[in-house]
């Protein structure tokens, strides 16, 4: 899990992309990402990965990225507020099978 305050920010994603890559994550989870409505997906595509989000709505700042790579085969499974306090989004991921050579 990383706080990048602010993915919108000049190279952010870059950076966070070679950060991913590095590390070889299956799975990061951003926080503070002050993404909203008007940043399109694809602004904040990561190669060899799916982005799911969830952007605060109604105040600035905020906001939850996860990048699953595509091997990895995620669901969401469930979203829950607690009186606008905090968020947590639920995904069901598991590994795809590579197929076998034979």
């Amino acid at each position: 899990m990383l706080n990048v305050n602010s993915l919108v920010k000049r190279y952010a994603v870059t950076r966070l992309a070679g950060d991913i890559s590095h590390h070889d994550a299956d799975v990061a989870v951003i926080t503070e990402t002050h993404m909203n409505r008007r940043h399109a997906d694809d602004d904040f595509a990561i190669v060899g990965y799916d982005l799911l989000r969830r952007d605060r709505v109604g105040r600035t700042g905020g906001g939850v990225a996860v990048y699953a790579a595509r091997q990895v085969q995620q669901q969401q499974q469930g979203l829950f507020a607690m009186r606008k306090i905090y968020m947590c989004i639920v995904y069901k991921c598991k590994h795809r099978r590579a197929a076998r050579k034979e």
